[in-house]
This record gives C-alpha cells, structure tokens and sequence, in this order.
C-alpha cells in the first residue's frame, strides 16, 4: 500500500515497479488483437503515459489491473474504428476520384520544380535550412519552431524571410526559363 500511496505522489520507481509488472500482460493482449508489434507497443505506451497522468484516479491497488486492461482496450478500439474510416475514405477515394485530374506532363512539371527547390533549400545555409524545413515542410508555426531549436521567434522570422529571400528569386528564373522553353 506504501508504494501504491508514493506513486499517486509522482514517484518514479514506484511507476517502474507497476510498468514492470503490466507492460508483458498488457503488450501481449495488443499485440493478439492488433497482431503488430508496432501497434502493440505504441498503444501500451499510450495506456502507460495516460495511466500516469490520471493516477490519481486509481483508489486503490486492486484497481490498477482494470484500469490498464480497460485503456488498452479502449485504445485498440479507437485504433480498429480508425482503420475502418481510413479504408472506406480510401475506398470511396478509389471509386471516385479522377485520374485524369492530373496530366502525366502536369505530375512531371511538379516532381521537377519541387526536386529544384529541394536544391535550393539544400543549398541554404544549415540552420537557414532547418528553419525553412520545419515551417515550410512540416507545417510548424514560429513558436513551436522556437521552441525546439532554441532560438527567439525574432530570429525564426528572420531566417524564414532570409531563406525565402535567396529561394524565391531561383525559383521565379527556373519557372520563367522552364516555362519559356516548354511553350515555345
């Protein structure tokens, strides 16, 4: 009961004792139902961090087992339910979308300006490079950007404004060159 009462207090090794003594049970019922070890993995990290962030929810020790066991269920259903609406969108996507939507000539004008850019932006200097990367690629905003390399939004902003800076003018003279010589 000692250990239970210091892991509702945050305690790290008493979380340990109980991570070590669920994870195999819990890992291996994932792993039966979704039958991937990836899936399986992710899904008893999920019910762990969530089971640690809600302890105080838990009154007793008994009540441990339930909980995990009912979270990972949970979790692997929102999982399945997830997997069926992806694959009837897909489904309907199949069904439904055009191909001729896009010209071949329109896919390889696109695979040549966006492979351009590629070396444009690889030509940048490095931490130019990354910044561009991380808003332009993967969509993250000033501050989260910020905040994962350290340096002031100021300065983010400033190194997004350079590198657009030294890459649009490249781009601008590739597409008028490109588009000079496909359409004459």
């Amino acid at each position: 009961m000692e250990e239970f009462e210091s892991f509702r207090e945050g305690c790290a090794s008493s979380f340990r004792v109980i991570y070590d003594s669920y994870h195999q049970i819990l890992y291996r019922y994932a792993q039966t139902i979704s039958n991937d070890d990836f899936e399986a993995e992710e899904v008893v990290q999920e019910v762990f961090i969530a089971f640690f962030n809600n302890r105080n929810k838990i009154n007793e020790p008994a009540g441990i087992y339930p909980y995990l066991f009912t979270l990972t269920k949970r979790l692997l259903i929102m999982r399945f339910r997830s997997r069926v609406v992806k694959a009837r969108f897909n489904k309907h996507l199949e069904v439904s979308w055009d191909e001729g939507c896009y010209s071949t000539e329109e896919k390889i004008i696109y695979n040549d300006l966006q492979e351009f850019v590629d070396k444009c932006v690889d030509q940048l200097p490095e931490k130019q490079k990354e910044i561009y990367k991380l808003n332009k690629t993967n969509g993250m905003s000033y501050k989260e950007i910020a905040r994962l390399t350290g340096v002031s939004i100021h300065t983010v902003k400033n190194q997004l404004i350079a590198a657009s800076k030294k890459i649009k003018p490249k781009i601008e003279k590739y597409y008028l060159t490109f588009l000079l010589f496909f359409f004459y």
